[in-house]
């Protein structure tokens, strides 16, 4: 529930789930795929499995697996008596799928069931249908990459600001990397990733309030709760520089919020 809410209210949080876990969600089919990206060495077992014969005096097989949960092995049959049914050449295919899906899904079936409830509940899942499971991802963790021009053209600007200290920040804001990017982001708006839509999908919209101050010394300042980052009107464009990258130096831990 409190996953959906988040979604629902368009707030990202830094919690990642699972591309298995978001294709639940968006009920998108799993593949072998997603079993190669949990589990290579067991997906390259059932390959060998597949490409050769099965001899049963060799290496017995049967349609069970051995489950292991904190120290404790359980024997899980991947079919109705899998213990006692053999793996052979006629029914591996058979085999494979039936454990690849114990892996994929059996394994968590309930917990997954409880997940999906709860979601659904706050966001039914008929409205869920259109998106895909890297959407959901955008949704929840919001969008790791940061695009100054977007950025620049999602922005609203304080009454009267002077159009070359906007033209200097920009221009800085080309020269950093992505890292430094999402240091400023987080400083600004409380969250280092953006919605799904970038700075467009930004809610309330990214604001650059420039006040004057006989204090050049000042660094800037942010209101989260309103995207705002509060920039003092340098006299220079090396003034701006060298105050930003003293905030990029100190914004992890720093006070900021709805002031």
């Amino acid at each position: 529930k409190f996953l959906a809410k988040a979604i629902a209210t368009r707030v990202t949080l830094d919690v990642p789930l699972s591309p298995l876990m978001l294709k639940m969600v968006t009920n998108t089919a799993v593949t072998m795929q997603d079993l190669q990206e949990l589990d290579p060495d067991l997906m390259r077992s059932l390959n060998y499995i597949k490409e050769n014969h099965v001899d049963q005096d060799v290496l017995p097989v049967t349609f069970s697996h051995e489950h292991h949960v904190f120290g404790t092995t359980t024997t899980i049959d991947l079919v109705p008596d899998g213990q006692n049914k053999e793996v052979t050449d006629e029914n591996k295919v058979e085999y494979i799928l039936a454990l690849a899906r114990f892996k994929l899904i059996g394994q968590i079936e309930e917990e997954l069931k409880l997940f999906m409830k709860g979601f659904y509940s706050v966001i039914p899942q008929s409205l869920l249908t259109s998106f895909s499971a890297a959407d959901m991802a955008t949704m929840l963790c919001g969008n790791p990459t940061i695009d100054v021009a977007d950025w620049k053209l999602h922005t609203t600007y304080s009454q009267h600001a002077p159009p070359k200290l906007v033209e200097w920040w920009w221009s800085w804001m080309q020269t950093l990397d992505q890292t430094q990017l999402a240091t400023i982001l987080q400083f600004a708006t409380g969250a280092p990733r953006l919605p799904l839509g970038g700075f467009g999908g930004l809610k309330p919209k990214f604001k650059l309030w420039i006040y004057t101050s006989s204090n050049l010394n000042l660094l800037p300042t942010a209101a989260t709760c309103s995207n705002q980052l509060n920039l003092p009107a340098y006299h220079s464009e090396d003034q701006l520089r060298k105050a930003t990258a003293t905030l990029l130096q100190n914004a992890e831990g720093a006070g900021f919020g709805c002031a």
